[in-house]
């Protein structure tokens, strides 16, 4: 029986739901023959682009690019595959929880501007830096505000009804939030979301299942930048404009935003958790194979039409 929707707590509440239970168990028997035809133009962030048709996650991960560099003490950290962004990740997430350790408002700020310019903030004027900046020796500030933040998401206890300390979410505070995790929480960012929302519906689609609307727990809402662009909702999934049900947006007037924002990045967690403790042999020897998976969702949303193969007909 599905759980009441006021009931979809706590981890184990998520996983008594048997619309969550039947999505697992499809996503654990696909990740492993899951068709990715990747067509990504070259840029600045991706330098030649991505131009491959590979199977598995362990396939995907291969084909990870991300161009990056940031100052740590002076040192230019740069990063492009994989390889090289755990171990750019690394130092970002290690920088960060030590002075959260420490306490120090001054460096885990810094710790927080380095994760920006990894991440590619386009202005430091809007968003995430000044939202951060104005916590810095505040009572109660910066330290004790992530701090918080970090309790209230550890995917182990947390209660996706009682996110109200997190008091804003946007795509470069998931990745502080992330890396100030010590538990994998993912990146929910407008590729991440883009990939599993489309993931669902195509298990909606192959399974047969007539839904009106997505049950909310499966419910992986777009973020705002999805809508800019063609290749980043679940509609392009299909040519000819078919209707499909739809997660829905989160908007930035929204007065829930960070709630659902965050919630969306929990339940991902609960999901990508048991789906690897399920396939032990995927992704085997990452560092993390929580964030190794994420990266894998973070490639296929730059334009989920790469799924498009695992639609049945």
């Amino acid at each position: 029986m599905t759980v009441p929707v006021a009931n979809l707590i706590t981890k184990s509440d998520f996983h008594r739901d048997a619309d969550v239970e039947k999505f697992i168990d499809w996503l654990s028997n696909v990740v492993e023959s899951l068709v990715v035809d990747f067509s990504i133009k070259n840029s600045r962030r991706v330098p030649g682009g991505v131009n491959a048709s590979v199977v598995g996650l362990d396939s995907v991960i291969g084909q990870y690019k991300w161009a990056a560099q940031w100052n740590d003490s002076e040192i230019i950290v740069t990063s492009l595959c994989w390889n090289s962004t755990v171990s750019s990740l690394s130092r970002l997430g290690g920088n960060l929880r030590w002075a959260l350790n420490a306490s120090s408002d001054s460096a885990t700020f810094d710790a927080c501007c380095s994760i920006f310019e990894w991440g590619g903030e386009r202005n430091k004027k809007v968003g995430a830096r000044p939202f951060l900046e104005d916590k810095v020796g505040a009572p109660n500030g910066l330290c004790s505000y992530l701090d918080q933040v970090r309790k209230a998401a550890e995917l182990g206890c947390a209660n996706i009804l009682n996110l109200k300390v997190v008091e804003e979410m946007n795509s470069m505070l998931t990745k502080v939030h992330a890396m100030a995790s010590v538990d994998g929480l993912p990146i929910y960012d407008s590729r991440v979301a883009a990939a599993i929302a489309c993931l669902v519906e195509i298990y909606r689609h192959n399974s047969g299942l007539n839904w009106a609307t997505i049950p909310v727990c499966l419910a992986f809402p777009a973020i705002p930048e999805d809508q800019k662009n063609n290749r980043r909702h679940v509609g392009a999934l299909r040519s000819g404009g078919a209707v499909i049900p739809t997660p829905g947006v989160i908007r930035y007037q929204d007065p829930q935003r960070a709630s659902r924002w965050m919630s969306a990045s929990i339940r991902l967690g609960w999901i990508v958790e048991e789906v690897l403790s399920r396939k032990p042999n995927i992704l085997n020897g990452q560092v993390s194979r929580m964030h190794a998976f994420e990266a894998c969702l973070f490639m296929i949303g730059y334009d989920v039409k790469c799924l498009r193969r695992n639609l049945k007909p």
